[in-house]
């Protein structure tokens, strides 16, 4: 008989354990925004404002923020590609 060895966070990675989700990490972010942006907001803002308001608010500022991120990482990253073509090789 053997014993299941158990899953340690941030010791074992989770595509370890399920291998498959390793393709679908980027939407562990989404959860996490809103989680965020709830927290956030409900701290800030004063108790008459409904939670609902606070959820489609900051969630939407997070995303944007998030996509305009990536969307500059992206660029960055294109931008190298082309730039290092037109480089000179390292001697040596």
């Amino acid at each position: 008989m053997t014993t299941a060895t158990p899953w340690i966070p941030f010791v074992d990675p989770l595509y370890a354990v399920i291998p498959h989700l390793s393709q679908w990490w980027f939407l562990g972010v989404f959860p996490m925004l809103i989680a965020i942006s709830v927290v956030y907001r409900a701290v800030r803002l004063p108790p008459s404002t409904s939670l609902k308001k606070i959820l489609i608010s900051s969630f939407w500022t997070f995303f944007i923020c998030v996509a305009a991120a990536a969307i500059i990482c992206f660029g960055l990253l294109l931008f190298y590609h082309v730039a290092s073509r037109h480089l000179p090789l390292p001697v040596g």
